[in-house]
């Protein structure tokens, strides 16, 4: 027994990856793939892979994760652009395949490496842009303030003036009728 507790076929939705992260070998040439899941890399106890003839035109940067890999084919993938032929090689016989695997980790890892710094730099842009709102908003929140404080400034000055018009007024009512009572 397997150990798989799968029924199979698989349906939609199925966690392929995470039911068989006990693979060590994996063929899967000739079966037209167009593309592998992004977490194929979960599978890390793979140490041989097998994508020979499908149509796949990129392999998954978490392949970076399969530290035990020693022997991958890619080849008769004509659409396979990432990685290049360059990184992967043509995988014509056993030594080539291990070379690939090498080459092909290698570069995985530069990629999530590259990856994993332009995720920090727009992490770190983003707090500095949070950061700098923050700073506006404390700015604007103590212009605020200090509107109000002038608005009330400005409201007890015209009651102070308001109030020392009404006292003059009356002091000059009281000095006119003074003038004019008789003494």
């Amino acid at each position: 027994s397997s150990g798989i507790n799968a029924e199979w076929p698989l349906r939609p939705g199925d966690n392929f990856v995470a039911m068989m992260g006990h693979l060590v070998k994996v063929d899967l040439s000739g079966n037209g793939l167009l593309d592998l899941p992004d977490n194929f890399g979960n599978l890390s106890l793979l140490q041989h892979v097998d994508l020979f003839n499908n149509k796949l035109t990129r392999l998954p940067i978490s392949i970076y994760k399969l530290k035990a890999l020693k022997w991958l084919d890619v080849k008769e993938n004509p659409d396979l652009v990432f990685p290049s032929p360059d990184v992967t090689g043509l995988c014509r016989d056993d030594k080539e395949c291990r070379a690939c695997a090498g080459r092909v980790l290698e570069f995985m890892r530069k990629e999530n490496r590259a990856l994993e710094s332009a995720r920090q730099k727009d992490l770190e842009s983003k707090r500095a842009q949070k950061e700098a709102l923050k700073r506006e908003i404390e700015q604007l929140e103590e212009l605020e303030r200090l509107e109000k404080k002038k608005i009330k400034q400005m409201e007890k000055q015209r009651e102070k003036a308001k109030r020392k018009a009404e006292y003059e007024a009356r002091v000059k009512v009281e000095n006119a009728k003074k003038k004019k009572v008789p003494t």
